[in-house]
């Protein structure tokens, strides 16, 4: 699996869920997310194809929902086929980003259970860590 993100172009992210998925975008510049909505359906696959061609995306940030102690769990391993499923269609870069607490936070920030907002929440996360690193450097 390919793990270079590149620094330019839009992002995707991806909150995997059984029952529903939530999606965000970056910006082409990754300099901010915004939620792009949600997959009511355990089979996502073939909308998120769609979604990932329409908006020309050249990378995926999917959530990775370890337990609150950090070690992988049930969830983590369903997050892993999906994956899987997700490169035998596109062959586009992927990360997993820590999503621990991401529901949580976006709960309290935002007010309300939305995967969408949880996925711009971690695709934010993501894009933080990133800024940060590349001003270390």
């Amino acid at each position: 699996m390919n793990t270079t993100i590149p620094q330019n172009g839009v992002l995707m992210s991806i909150d995997y869920g059984t029952r529903k998925t939530g999606l965000a975008i970056s910006d082409s510049q990754q300099t901010f997310a915004l939620p792009l909505g949600v997959i009511h359906t355990q089979s996502p696959l073939q909308v998120i194809i769609k979604k990932l061609q329409e908006y020309n995306v050249v990378g995926c940030i999917i959530g990775w929902p370890l337990n609150a102690n950090g070690t992988k769990g049930q969830q983590c391993m369903i997050t892993e086929e999906f994956t899987k499923q997700l490169l035998k269609y596109c062959n586009l870069p992927i990360i997993y980003q820590d999503e621990r607490f991401s529901s949580i936070y976006t709960t309290l920030t935002y007010n309300q259970n939305d995967d969408s907002i949880t996925a711009m929440t971690i695709l934010n996360e993501f894009l933080e860590t990133r800024i940060q690193q590349i001003h270390r450097e």
